[in-house]
């Protein structure tokens, strides 16, 4: 069942906000293939989104993207926009429904 963009919205940025719950408990600095060093939870929140893009796509029958192109492609664009979050999930719910 093809999904719209809003929906596929709201799921990565539910998931995308259960791991930003997790903040407080992953502040500890470590080394990221992405950015270099980075809170935990940088990692996290970004592998979280990636596991629900790569979900979806599978049930797509799509393959699945790689972490560099979350980053570029939808992570990096959110960066600093008062609605991160959700900007973030936007870009990545196009990701998750591109051929």
């Amino acid at each position: 069942m093809k999904q719209d963009l809003q929906t596929l919205q709201k799921r990565i940025m539910t998931a995308l906000q259960n791991e930003q719950g997790n903040r407080e408990k992953n502040r500890e600095w470590v080394y990221d293939d992405i950015e270099g060093d980075s809170p935990r939870w940088v990692i996290n929140e970004r592998h979280a989104v990636l596991n629900e893009v790569n979900a979806i796509r599978k049930a797509a029958g799509k393959l699945p993207i790689a972490v560099e192109t979350l980053n570029v492609k939808a992570e990096r664009q959110a960066c600093g926009h008062v609605d991160y979050t959700r900007k973030f999930a936007l870009y990545a719910a196009e990701l998750a429904m591109m051929d």
